[in-house]
């Protein structure tokens, strides 16, 4: 714990980012507990390899509201002795979080990996604030029995839904599902286009803003979901699609309630970097859509919004 404490120390800054590794053997009980700090408002801690269990003490960190957890470790325990309402962004993708949830009643945002487990995931109901769920690192052939216990347990109180990586029929059958979702983002990976929930499903029906990030290239077919024509309460759309067909623009036209439109270019990774892929076609397609929805806003970008910011951006 010794690089630890170094960095914790020698950085008086809000923001820290800090790299945990524990050298030695572990064994099954041996915990780390992280050093007070408390000034400190954002921290991002990779744990590496075969770092022993972090214990986080929320009550040495009273000043923070955003908590990054990532890499490899088998567990990070948040404790806290009394509510930690300052807390309002939590992202966790490591193998395994124990939180009680109850004691963090300002909680706005969280994101887990699919395979996350939660000690007690009917717990993650007690963040009574809580309107953001980010579901994400989805792979068809890992095991993600954690994020289909989240999907069918979801709180009232989420109202927006994300979810980025490669999944199921199954996963989006469970997404369409869900009646109390007003948001709704689904971003495949590379080489994979994200499963949209069937058509006719409830979710389409109580949405005000949808996210479509699809790798597909198809010249002759509809390249969004199907499921949006019966989004007829659906107020603002952000599309990044490689092509969009006289198919898509007409599914765009059915749209009763659409205010505001986003047509951007598909961003992709090449080694390890995001790119933006520039399509050339981008300004005619945006052009064509200016004079088919005179009553809609469209908008001129390239980059997605974030999954937060998506209702927010639709009632602006």
């Amino acid at each position: 714990m010794t690089l630890a404490k170094v960095l914790l120390h020698s950085f008086g800054r809000e923001h820290l980012k800090v790299t945990i590794g524990v050298p030695g053997r572990r064994t099954k009980d041996a915990a780390v507990p992280l050093l007070a700090f408390a000034g400190l408002t954002c921290l991002e801690l990779r744990l590496a390899y075969g770092s022993a269990p972090l214990h986080l003490q929320l009550a040495e960190l009273p000043a923070l509201a955003e908590l990054h957890l990532s890499d490899y470790t088998d567990k990070v325990a948040l404790r806290a002795s009394k509510p930690a309402p300052r807390l309002l962004h939590l992202s966790c993708l490591l193998g395994q979080l124990s939180a009680d949830f109850a004691m963090l009643p300002g909680l706005k945002t969280a994101c887990f990996a699919s395979f996350t487990k939660l000690d007690c995931v009917a717990n993650i109901a007690a963040a009574t604030a809580l309107t953001c769920l980010q579901l994400c690192e989805w792979n068809t052939d890992w095991e993600h029995s954690s994020g289909m216990e989240l999907l069918r347990t979801i709180p009232s109180s989420v109202k927006c839904l994300a979810l980025e990586g490669d999944w199921s029929e199954e996963v989006a059958a469970l997404v369409g599902q869900q009646t109390g979702l007003e948001a709704l983002a689904l971003r495949g990976c590379e080489n994979y286009d994200p499963v949209a929930p069937p058509a006719g499903a409830p979710v389409w029906a109580g949405l005000r803003a949808f996210s479509w990030t699809n790798a597909g290239d198809s010249r002759d077919r509809l390249n969004l979901p199907l499921g949006l024509c019966q989004a007829s309460r659906l107020e603002a759309l952000q599309c990044h699609v490689h092509t969009y067909t006289m198919e898509d623009m007409e599914l765009l036209c059915s749209l009763p309630a659409l205010k505001k439109l986003i047509l951007a270019p598909y961003e992709w990774w090449d080694d390890g970097h995001r790119k933006l892929v520039k399509d050339p076609h981008g300004a005619i397609v945006r052009c064509i859509a200016r004079r088919a929805l005179p009553g809609v806003y469209v908008e001129e970008v390239d980059e997605a919004r974030k999954a937060e910011q998506l209702l927010e951006w639709a009632l602006m």
